[in-house]
């Protein structure tokens, strides 16, 4: 099996997920964001489980404060089963996004069953792209895919599938949305997930780029100011230098 974040990069692009699997090293990207979104993650986790976490953040500690303040009784559902919970594999492969199952954020009892949720953060989002990547949740790779390891961590049914979507800016926001998972539904997408990962297998180890295609829609999916990385590899004929 693959993570799903490396999964997701496969789907979106098969070149751009072999370029980063060979080492490849592309244009540097602001991490800011990501950094923002990990402390948020990381002071979530330290509230569940009734931890300290430093954080040097003051919108990030707001922005914490607002979700528990909105939806912390929503999220505790009947009870945390576990928060931040590696559902199999070790630390190595968790740290390379590679051959493990995830890191769920959060997942409770609600009385029918269990629910998976995650946690997604955003430097920059106006409210009203909300809808749409609220709506995301239920088509979620990740949601999947976590749900049906939960499963198999816990010999419990998962029932429900969850978001917690966090703006900070332009104005801090946080929406909690839920979508109910079946059983019909888990299976289906562990025969896709197969058959996706059957392919990145064989194409991991191919020894020239130019045997693994690319989707060219992908290149400036969010504008031209945050283009895909490797796009000066891809496209300009920069030297495939690896770390």
């Amino acid at each position: 099996m693959w993570s799903p974040s490396s999964t997701e990069t496969f789907l979106s692009c098969p070149r751009k997920w072999w370029l980063n699997r060979q080492g490849v090293v592309g244009r540097a990207q602001d991490e800011s964001a990501r950094e923002q979104g990990s402390a948020f993650h990381a002071a979530m986790a330290a509230y569940w489980n009734e931890t300290t976490f430093v954080n040097e953040s003051g919108l990030v500690t707001k922005a914490v404060e607002r979700a528990l303040q909105q939806e912390r009784d929503a999220l505790r559902e009947r009870g945390v089963v576990g928060v931040e919970v590696n559902l199999k594999g070790d630390d190595a492969e968790a740290a390379r996004h590679s051959r493990y199952p995830g890191i769920c954020d959060l997942i409770t009892d609600n009385g029918g069953g269990l629910t998976v949720t995650d946690y997604k953060t955003k430097n920059k989002m106006d409210a009203k792209y909300a809808d749409g990547e609220l709506r995301q949740t239920q088509r979620s790779w990740q949601l999947k895919q976590y749900a049906y390891f939960v499963q198999q961590k816990y010999g419990r049914p998962v029932t429900h599938v969850r978001k917690l979507l966090v703006a900070f800016a332009p104005a801090l926001k946080v929406w909690l949305v839920s979508y109910a998972v079946t059983q019909q539904e888990l299976s289906g997408w562990y025969s896709q997930a197969r058959t996706v990962w059957e392919q990145m297998d064989r194409i991991e180890f191919y020894d020239d780029g130019r045997k693994v295609w690319q989707n060219a829609g992908e290149c400036e999916r969010y504008g031209w100011m945050w283009r895909c990385p490797y796009y000066e590899t891809c496209w300009d004929g920069a030297p495939m230098s690896t770390l």
